[in-house]
């Protein structure tokens, strides 16, 4: 049976220490956990009191049934049991996201909060306190609602208070996230003509021709070509993981859906874009010689090593400040890609296949809004082709029924 102290403050004479007895250590020494309970002021000791020896038989069980349970337990204490743990079972792309959103925007506000004192309310508040865009926010939620969960399944706590969060996102102008037909040709115009490295202009080309997800793109062997049935076996993506020695975090993983998908290479373009870069890859070779240690890679970086996507991104950014493409990044070019599958046949599933998504709902998710707008002018095509305009405006034409024409039996339908 727990203890309890009366400890009375000046703001409140019905507060309560709770000192809970659970068991021994290996060392033979007796474990305690210490709570608090505050009663309402307006109750007599007494009543007090009671509160107070209902809540330390709970606090008894939850103890009982699980050894794991504190309530003092500190967010910084669950995190570091989280990533300890429970990282072994995410990709190392997902704990590298997740322990930089904790280390740089969670810890310092939320790190020394006991866990009993998390809830809606509070944890909104430490969103409004965050700094960083919408899209930045939404990814530090998702990492608090991954550690919390994960105590939830410990037992830790009964309940997530991050998935009742009453934070929401600011009215922002919606951002373009693709380019349309006319707009993927003129980008390839520019960037053929612009002054980006050629490998690098290779690179994005390919990016918008196959669809492929930048870090799958980068992934790429040569043996994973196929040129008999003209494809390519996309299996790996490549990944920064931050529990690898510096100068080896950027490795090869399995790609995000965990599937293997084979993509078409038949287009004359890409494969001329596989023939240069063929061509680029063994100068680069002869150049680096014993220095070169990934010549496998079909996009290595210059100095023969894995390709780091920030330089790409870092070069395309260079190259469209100023002009119409500045919005763009490397994702984008996958988007670009599904856009205009999207538009040319309308084939949502075809789609869904050729990006790799695992389920149909994915896709539609992403481009419902493209859709739409593709089964607008299908609706307009269809409709002129069964009834097209008339050249010539008809002069003889009745003129158009009023709005209550409705009512008047010479002009019903």
């Amino acid at each position: 049976m727990a203890r309890i102290e009366h400890r009375p403050t000046k703001k409140n004479p019905n507060s309560f220490k709770i000192i809970s007895f659970c068991g021994y250590d290996s060392n033979g020494k007796q474990i305690k956990k210490y709570d608090k309970f505050v009663a309402s002021p307006t109750l007599s000791y007494k009543k007090a009191l009671t509160e107070a020896q209902k809540y330390a038989l709970r606090l008894d069980d939850k103890y009982q049934s699980n050894p794991y349970y504190d309530g003092n337990m500190k967010f910084s204490e669950l995190a570091d049991l989280y990533f300890e743990i429970h990282a072994s079972e995410l990709s190392p792309q997902t704990v590298t996201t997740y322990r930089s959103s904790y280390e740089n925007h969670i810890k310092p506000l939320l790190g020394n909060t006991p866990l009993n004192r998390l809830n809606p309310v509070f944890l909104s508040q430490i969103m409004n306190q965050m700094t960083g865009s919408n899209g930045s926010k939404r990814k530090y939620l998702t990492t608090i609602q991954a550690i919390l969960t994960y105590a939830v399944q410990c037992g830790i706590i009964e309940h997530s208070p991050a998935h009742d969060i009453a934070w929401k996102k600011k009215n922002e102008p919606k951002k373009k996230r693709y380019m349309t037909p006319d707009q993927a040709q003129r980008f390839i115009e520019h960037i053929r003509n612009s002054k980006m490295d050629a490998d690098e202009k290779r690179y994005f080309e390919f990016l918008l021709l196959t669809g492929l997800r930048p870090s799958e793109a980068l992934a790429l062997k040569w043996s994973d070509i196929n040129y008999d049935n003209a494809s390519i076996l996309v299996e790996h993506t490549l990944i920064y993981d931050s529990s690898l020695p510096k100068g080896q975090r950027l490795t090869l993983g399995s790609t995000k859906t965990g599937e293997k998908k084979l993509i078409s290479i038949k287009n004359e373009t890409i494969l001329r874009i596989l023939r240069d870069q063929q061509l680029y890859v063994k100068s680069l070779r002869e150049k680096l010689v014993t220095q070169f240690k990934h010549p496998e890679m079909i996009f290595p970086s210059g100095m023969g090593n894995y390709r780091d996507i920030g330089a790409l991104r870092t070069a395309l950014s260079r190259c469209t400040k100023g002009t119409e493409f500045e919005f763009l990044t490397p994702h984008m070019m996958r988007h670009t890609f599904a856009t205009v599958g999207l538009i040319e046949s309308g084939d949502l599933s075809a789609v869904s296949k050729e990006l790799g998504h695992s389920d149909v709902s994915t896709t539609l998710g992403f481009y419902a809004e493209v859709l739409l707008e593709s089964k607008e002018n299908l609706i307009n095509t269809v409709a002129d082709r069964i009834c097209p305009k008339p050249t010539q405006p008809d002069t003889d034409k009745k003129e158009s029924p009023t709005e209550n024409s409705a009512d008047d039996p010479e002009n019903a339908l």
